[in-house]
């Protein structure tokens, strides 16, 4: 019989460190032809080098002061926009700042969920107790002139039209 060899010997192991090492250079990168952009570093002994200076844009500023007549929004929401809740306005008959005065009236959506609760549980009184089923109606504070009617629908009237500035 034939006598075993020996098997071949292991691999060396791979060095402790993480680090790959290459024996080709590094790559070499396409000259910078952009003189702006050319900053050399100079050489300093013992110190770090300081950060490369950047060039300052030069951005429009618009003048203080005057630059012509300038539109401002209106006090608070407009009337079209007016929901559910009080909401801030400027009263366009005379003209007061505040937050408007909201009256809970019973309107289409308040019927028609009315009747549909007589006819599942025949206690159509409901939604008649509930403020946050009807409409509500915006009037100014001060004047007390009705504004605008938020119908919960979605929809929204606006009642003060030129008519009333007479």
């Amino acid at each position: 019989m034939d006598k075993p060899t020996n098997p071949s010997p292991a691999p060396a192991a791979a060095p402790a460190d993480n680090y790959i090492t290459s024996s080709s250079p590094p790559p070499a990168y396409p000259p910078n032809d952009n003189p702006q952009e050319n900053h050399e570093m100079p050489k300093y002994a013992g110190a770090a080098p300081p950060p490369p200076q950047q060039q300052q844009q030069n951005y429009y500023q618009p003048p203080v002061g005057g630059g012509g007549p300038q539109n401002f929004a209106p006090y608070g929401t407009p009337l079209p926009a007016l929901g559910p809740h009080p909401a801030p306005i400027e009263c366009p008959e005379c003209r007061a700042r505040g937050v408007t005065a909201v009256e809970y009236s019973s309107g289409g959506f308040t019927h028609a969920l009315g009747a549909v609760c007589c006819l599942v549980t025949c206690l159509g009184c409901i939604p008649y107790f509930f403020s946050s089923l009807k409409d509500a109606t915006h009037k100014c504070c001060k004047c007390g002139i009705p504004l605008a009617t938020y119908h919960r629908s979605g929809r929204t009237e606006v009642h003060w039209h030129s008519a009333y500035n007479n």
